[in-house]
């Protein structure tokens, strides 16, 4: 091969390579953005939007920060941070509790509590006492 075709080839591969590399970039930043996206579910009730994020990586089965954002149709709106909510077990080789079943996320706001249930139902208590009991869909599917 003479030089001038070396030279040719090279920067036919040169050229490849830069299209691999957007490529590649495009594809990462794509499945990131998606990533980011499937961690956040949105939850329609008859009187409520709420919006659920999960602000922990993905793989994590627990996480303690979770946004939720909440609007009725009268226009009011609330941002609460939660985390998700286990039914617990315990492990009898190691003796650890460890977390089992999905039931949802809580969220904490001086008296009041809210919890959104994995099976959608949107539960708003003061102290002791319900004072919301709402049933509602997700409109983002479960992740």
């Amino acid at each position: 091969m003479t030089f001038k075709k070396l030279t040719i080839f090279l920067n036919y591969l040169t050229l490849k390579r830069r299209k691999f590399v957007a490529v590649a970039t495009l594809s990462i930043l794509i499945l990131f953005l998606f990533t980011e996206q499937s961690l956040a579910r949105t939850l329609k009730t008859e009187n409520h939007t709420i919006t659920i994020t999960k602000n922990c990586p993905q793989e994590d089965v627990t996480c303690d920060n979770v946004t939720y954002y909440g609007t009725s149709i009268t226009g009011e709106s609330i941002r609460l941070t939660g985390r998700t909510a286990h039914k617990w077990y315990l492990d009898r080789q190691s003796g650890e509790e460890l977390p089992g079943r999905f039931l949802g996320y809580l969220f904490l706001n001086g008296d009041y509590s809210y919890f959104v249930g994995a099976s959608g139902r949107l539960i708003v208590s003061q102290g002791e006492t319900v004072i919301l009991d709402e049933q509602g869909t997700w409109l983002f599917p479960d992740p």
